[in-house]
């Protein structure tokens, strides 16, 4: 049984065919920890980082979770970053590199973006508190008005990965399968803290890739994913290039988001 530990680093990330390890994904975090640190201080007041699928954004959030102050995860929709209640005026939004361009869009609702430097990971050390802050802020999914912010405790975002793997009791070997928005509390918990909490590679893709998805599955190397039912019944209904109509070679522990369709559960076996 795996339980919480005074801090967890990031998991390797394989991510468009190319490996970030533990080690170079907690460095890069840790230079940006310094960076801000040095230009904001020990106690920045809120802070706020577009949530994308994305390496460089996965070292952001770790080096933000080492502050002492809440984390605002905004989805990588910018139509959802209008909320009830607004976004606090004066939050200070965090962007990697490739992020510039949501710089505008952040002051036009009163945020004060900060943009990340190319790390220096020469001079950064490992040995950085992560996952240690007050906690996080989500939102909805504002299907019924605007988004609304959820919080959630560092504690329980850890949670939300240990339990999983506690629970099933996670395979010998093999990695996890990233396909959902970690900007959603059941895509953080289900890719991204299962991997950090059990120490194992994430697959991460930006987004529900199908074909892309469907390679992960047939390379045997992944042991874990967490889907909604429409994925459920998009993959249900595909083959395997060269293969016989059959069940895919999903990872031994699958987790859906909500009820299977019959038809799923029916010609799928259940």
């Amino acid at each position: 049984m795996i339980h919480p530990a005074p801090s967890y680093g990031p998991p390797p990330i394989i991510f468009r065919g190319r490996l970030w390890s533990a080690r170079d994904l907690s460095r890069v975090a840790a230079a940006w920890r310094e960076a801000l640190g040095r230009e904001l201080g020990e106690a920045p007041g809120l802070l706020a980082l577009a949530m994308a699928s994305h390496p460089d954004v996965v070292a952001a959030l770790f080096a933000l979770s080492s502050f002492p102050v809440p984390v605002i995860l905004l989805p990588s929709d910018l139509r959802a970053w209008r909320s009830d209640p607004p976004l606090p005026a004066g939050a200070r939004l965090v962007l990697t590199p490739a992020q510039r361009d949501l710089a505008l869009e952040g002051e036009r609702l009163g945020l004060r973006p900060t943009l990340l430097p190319d790390p220096d990971i020469s001079v950064a050390g490992v040995d950085m508190p992560f996952m240690n802050g007050p906690g996080f802020v989500f939102f909805t999914s504002g299907s019924t008005g605007l988004p609304r912010p959820v919080y959630r405790t560092s504690a329980q975002v850890l949670a939300g990965g240990l339990a999983p793997v506690d629970a099933v009791g996670f395979p010998p070997r093999g990695g996890v399968i990233g396909s959902l928005p970690l900007d959603r509390t059941f895509g953080m918990h289900h890719s991204l803290m299962v991997a950090t909490v059990a120490r194992r590679p994430l697959a991460l893709l930006e987004r529900f890739q199908l074909h892309a998805l469907l390679d992960l599955f047939a390379s045997g190397e992944y042991h874990y994913w967490a889907g909604t039912p429409v994925m459920a019944d998009v993959l249900g209904r595909c083959t395997l290039a060269g293969a016989a109509p059959s069940p895919h070679p999903a990872p031994p522990i699958c987790v859906i988001s909500g009820h299977l369709s019959a038809s799923v559960c029916r010609d799928r076996g259940g």
